[in-house]
């Protein structure tokens, strides 16, 4: 069976919709047609003229049930209608806060006078962390920061900001696995690389990513950054921006 969106009618209805409408159709042509006298058949004139009676009445929902049933858009309606209330009010409904925006860089003489494209805030033990790219001059190098904030609307810079300047970091997403923090992140030349902390605060360089494709040979060289990875019942998901030709699989194994 062809299966399109909620908007559409599945195949195996659209099918059966060129044909039901013939039924009625068919129906009501007998049912208003005059009746002929069929001395042939052994139903009087009377039980005939009140077959016909009824159906006139009875014809008119049979065609508006058959044309509703046509029409109707694929899946359940009543299932569709009731997805949303599957989610939290909390992470479907949004409103703009009075005082956005809520964190941005200093715009003063600091190593973070800019904020880089996209951070990533991970909450945990009642407090929102926050991890971002800071810089001065677009084409230097871009650096790590951290704040801290405990209900995401005011946030306090680290003190010992950038935490990590020995290279180039942005994009990140982070993930923790037991008790060690995963920082998956785009470095110079828009190649992902893998930075690890036991603290949030510490991170060590562990090198770019090695992504292979799913016959376990490496990717050719060229740009794969702005990762984004979640762990799931013991498997890593990777997703990223390339220009390169997939798919791919992570090795985690290699670092």
């Amino acid at each position: 069976m062809l299966k399109l969106d909620d908007h559409h009618i599945n195949f195996d209805i659209a099918f059966i919709s060129l044909i039901l409408p013939y039924v009625p159709m068919c129906l009501c042509a007998y049912v208003f047609s005059p009746m002929p006298d069929l001395p042939s058949l052994k139903i009087s004139y009377k039980q005939r003229a009140l077959f016909k009676n009824s159906m006139k009445l009875i014809c008119p929902i049979i065609t508006f049930f058959l044309f509703s049933a046509c029409t109707k858009p694929a899946g359940n309606s009543e299932t569709t209608a009731s997805d949303t209330s599957q989610y939290p009010s909390e992470i479907i409904d949004f409103a703009a806060a009075e005082k956005n925006p809520v964190f941005s860089g200093t715009g003063a003489n600091t190593w973070d006078s800019v904020i880089r494209e996209r951070g990533y805030i991970l909450r945990e033990s009642g407090l929102y962390h926050l991890w971002y790219t800071g810089y001065r001059d677009i084409n230097k190098e871009k650096h790590l920061g951290y704040a801290t904030s405990p209900d995401g609307l005011v946030w306090t810079r680290y003190k010992g900001n950038p935490i990590f300047d020995s290279g180039w970091v942005e994009d990140m997403s982070v993930v923790k696995s037991d008790s060690v923090y995963y920082m998956f992140a785009e470095g110079r030349d828009d190649i992902a690389h893998l930075l690890t902390s036991a603290d949030r605060i510490h991170w060590k360089e562990q090198g770019p990513l090695d992504i292979r494709q799913v016959n376990g040979e490496p990717i050719s060289k060229g740009a794969y950054g702005t990762p984004a990875v979640w762990l799931e019942d013991g498997v890593w998901y990777l997703f990223l921006a390339s220009d390169l030709n997939g798919p791919y699989r992570l090795d985690k194994s290699a670092g």
